[in-house]
């Protein structure tokens, strides 16, 4: 495969692994979030497991976030 076939092939699997990414981030925030509500409405009972279940959600989609976009700001491929 020639440089600008590989590159062709990259470029338009990026769109796919983006969406892909981002179906499933999308599922797991509605599931985080009825997990959060049936046990804080519902039960009426919450524990530190949600807690650090909540914090780790918010600091991996700001970590991805960030690091996402400064991977678009360096990337020279685009």
């Amino acid at each position: 495969m020639s440089e600008g076939a590989v590159e062709e092939v990259l470029h338009s699997r990026a769109d796919v692994v983006f969406n892909v990414t981002l179906v499933l981030a999308i599922v797991a925030t509605v599931f985080v979030g009825l997990r959060i509500t049936s046990k804080w409405i519902v039960v009426k009972r919450n524990n530190s497991d949600d807690v650090f279940t909540i914090i780790a959600w918010v600091s991996d989609t700001l970590i991805y976030g960030i690091y996402g976009e400064w991977k678009d700001k360096t990337d020279d491929r685009c």
